[in-house]
């Protein structure tokens, strides 16, 4: 537990040395992740990382929005969206002291 903590830490660092070596497409740590595992789910292609509204088209032509958040354990907080220009949504919650997954969930808009 002490080295995920002195890792979570050092978050900043490493997500700088992750897109520096290629491994990110930013330096958005939590929400490269949440894309990450939305195409695993999902499979098709991420889009680019400022493309507006939508972060990956599945297979199926579906654009999806993917929306990645870390909160305290027992925290209620929305997920904001600026615009509802997709098919879905996933938004996915981590806890914040362990990072593990809380919760994926699908939403039409």
């Amino acid at each position: 537990m002490a080295r995920r903590a002195a890792l979570l830490a050092d978050l900043g660092t490493i997500a700088v040395e992750l897109k520096q070596r290629g491994l990110g497409r930013t330096t958005q740590v939590l929400g490269e992740l949440g894309e990450r595992l939305a195409l695993d789910v999902y499979g098709g292609t991420l889009e680019t990382p400022n493309a507006p509204d939508i972060d990956l088209v599945d297979a199926a032509g579906r654009r999806i929005q993917v929306k990645a958040r870390e909160l305290p354990a027992g925290a209620r907080r929305p997920f904001p969206f600026e615009s509802m220009d997709f098919d879905i949504a996933v938004c996915i919650r981590f806890d914040r002291a362990t990072f593990h997954l809380d919760w994926a969930r699908e939403i039409t808009v």
